[in-house]
C-alpha cells in the first residue's frame, strides 16, 4: 500500500511539472490584448521537403530554416506599424538568400521574398519553433 501511495503521489508530482513546463513555454508568446496580430510564432511555405520554417520569438529574432538546402539564418525584426515589420540579416552574407525586406503581416501570413521568388508564409502556431540548435544559424 505504501508503495502504491510513493508511486501515485510521483505520478501527480510529475503531471504538475509537465504542466507548469508546457505553461511556461505557451506563455512565451503572450502578448496583451492590446497588441492583435504580433509576428510572434511559427510560420511555414512551400510543400514537402521543400518547405521552409520562420519562426520570430518575443525578443523579435527570427529564425529561418530551409532544410533541404541547409540553409539556417538569424536575423531582426522590426516592428514598422500597422502591420508592417522589418526583416534584416545577422549575417551580411545571408542578404542575397533573404534580402533586408518590409513584410506586411494579416494575422495569418505574411510574403517574403527568397533568393528573388516570392513566398507566402502561413502562421502555423504562436510558439515560435526553431529547427536545431540556435547555434547553427548565422
Amino acid at each position: 500500500c505504501m508503495i502504491m501511495a510513493k508511486h501515485k503521489n510521483h505520478s501527480i508530482l510529475c503531471a504538475i511539472f509537465i504542466l507548469w513546463n508546457l505553461l511556461v513555454v505557451l506563455s512565451s508568446c503572450t502578448v496583451p490584448s492590446s497588441a492583435p496580430g504580433t509576428l510572434c510564432g511559427s510560420y511555414i511555405a512551400g510543400a514537402a521537403d521543400a518547405q521552409t520554417l520562420f519562426s520570430v520569438d518575443v525578443s523579435q529574432a527570427f529564425y529561418y530554416a530551409d532544410q533541404k538546402n541547409d540553409r539556417f539564418i538569424l536575423g531582426r525584426v522590426s516592428h514598422q506599424g500597422e502591420g508592417a515589420y522589418r526583416i534584416s540579416c545577422q549575417d551580411p552574407y545571408n542578404a542575397g538568400i533573404l534580402p533586408d525586406q518590409e513584410l506586411f503581416y494579416d494575422g495569418k501570413g505574411f510574403s517574403l521574398i527568397v533568393e528573388g521568388e516570392l513566398y507566402f508564409f502561413q502562421k502555423i502556431d504562436d510558439v515560435p519553433v526553431v529547427i536545431g540548435d540556435i547555434s547553427g544559424y548565422s
